[in-house]
């Protein structure tokens, strides 16, 4: 789950996202980016750069990073670059002609969203792979199955809420008409077999099967229209969590929450769904709620991102730089109880270095000159679609990516 607030946004934070595992929170500012474990809120490591940074995804718990800067060069909006992180160097970049909404890792794909079509790439040459055409996306909406060797993408369709299914590792593609108005987000649990959506009404959560495209579970979050933040998955699919903003009538006035079901996504417990009525998601038909403390006072939106950790604890991100771990009881519904509460950004250990590594004007994509031993990712396995070699530099439309230099290192585990 991740969160670009863009340049709008009065605070320091431009982005939040957690790496495919949940284990790690990346945070972009208006001056770089910074990593923190969501186990015990520590500081893993920071980069500034003097410019913003606006879009940051992890992989795994590696020392490879990939982003995308809002600012002059080398930052560019339309710049992924790829980021090695233990050497402070760049490793490789792929330029676009239009700005980059999002970006999705796996340990051999590069996924990158743009506002009308998405582009794969296999990451370790950065060898093109695919581009599927989307409806308008400018909030980068996609999900990826993570793990190995199921790489399975779901996207927006091409028709107004719409949702495509590529499993590449069957060779399969599903339409599904998912939702009446736009969707505005979506997640996939890490098994690569529950797809979860939202539209921009954010009224219904519907969660359909990967492999077969089938709706499998429909849920209401509320009647009054909500703006969702977010879906995620827990790393064993029992427990779906949705953050959302909604904002009421008056537009003073605003009550931000975070909910979670106890419905299971998993085949066995989802037979209990075979009821004729449709479960509640919301308000006081949750299973359990956290409402983040002094958002009903905020005069701006507090927007939130949050995750799970194997204990049955959820975390909480805000855009205003707040950080939650709170805990609920499987056979106990009701208000999480708050374990942790504390302000990330304030988080810099003595040994930690906020150095600038260079002028946003001097930045090169210098290869770095000691690469650090690598274990090659496993590679793709059943029919997953390829180009020939040499098509990453191909234009194939006006999104298509301008230029690439591929990775001198392996992702290392």
């Amino acid at each position: 789950m991740n969160l670009h607030l863009g340049q709008g946004d009065t605070g320091e934070i431009t982005f939040l996202g957690f790496n495919q595992d949940q284990t790690r929170l990346a945070v972009g500012t208006r001056t770089g980016f910074r990593v923190f474990s969501t186990n015990n809120l520590m500081l893993s490591f920071l980069r500034e750069f003097g410019a913003p940074i606006s879009l940051v995804e992890m992989l795994f718990c590696t020392n490879v990073l990939a982003f995308v800067g809002s600012g002059p060069d080398p930052f560019f909006p339309s710049k992924v670059v790829i980021w090695e992180d233990s050497q402070g160097s760049l490793i490789g970049e792929v330029n676009f002609k239009s700005p980059v909404c999002g970006i999705r890792l796996r340990r051999d794909r590069l996924v990158v969203i743009l506002e009308r079509s998405i582009v794969v790439y296999a990451l370790e040459q950065l060898r093109l792979l695919d581009k599927i055409a989307t409806s308008p996306n400018p909030a980068g909406v996609c999900a990826v199955c993570p793990m190995s060797p199921k790489f399975r993408l779901a996207c927006p369709g091409e028709q107004v809420g719409e949702v495509l299914v590529k499993l590449f590792d069957l060779d399969r593609t599903h339409h599904i008409q998912a939702h009446e108005h736009p969707i505005t987000a979506m997640a996939m649990n890490i098994a690569g077999t529950r797809l979860a959506t939202a539209s921009e009404k954010g009224t219904l959560i519907r969660i359909f099967s990967v492999e077969t495209g089938e709706k499998v579970l429909e849920v209401r979050r509320g009647k009054d229209p909500s703006n969702i933040d977010g879906l995620c998955f827990s790393s064993d699919s029992r427990w779906l969590a949705v953050s959302s903003t909604r904002v009421r009538q008056a537009g003073r006035f605003r009550n931000f929450r975070v909910f979670f079901t106890t419905h299971p996504c998993s085949d066995i417990i989802l037979l209990s769904f075979l009821s004729p009525v449709i479960p509640y998601f919301g308000g006081s038909w949750s299973f359990a709620q956290f409402h983040i403390p002094g958002a009903d006072r905020s005069p701006h939106p507090i927007r939130s991102i949050c995750a799970f950790t194997p204990a049955n604890e959820l975390i909480v991100a805000t855009s205003e730089g707040m950080f939650y771990k709170c805990r609920f009881q499987e056979g106990a519904p009701g208000p999480c109880q708050v374990l942790q509460e504390s302000r990330f950004l304030d988080l810099l250990p003595a040994d930690t270095p906020r150095t600038i590594l260079a002028p946003a004007s001097t930045m090169s994509a210098a290869q770095p000159t000691a690469p650090t031993p690598a274990t090659p990712p496993p590679p793709p396995s059943g029919g997953a679609p390829s180009l020939p070699e040499g098509a990453a530099a191909v234009p194939v439309a006006m999104e298509s990516p301008a230029s690439t230099t591929s990775p001198a290192t392996q992702p290392t585990r």
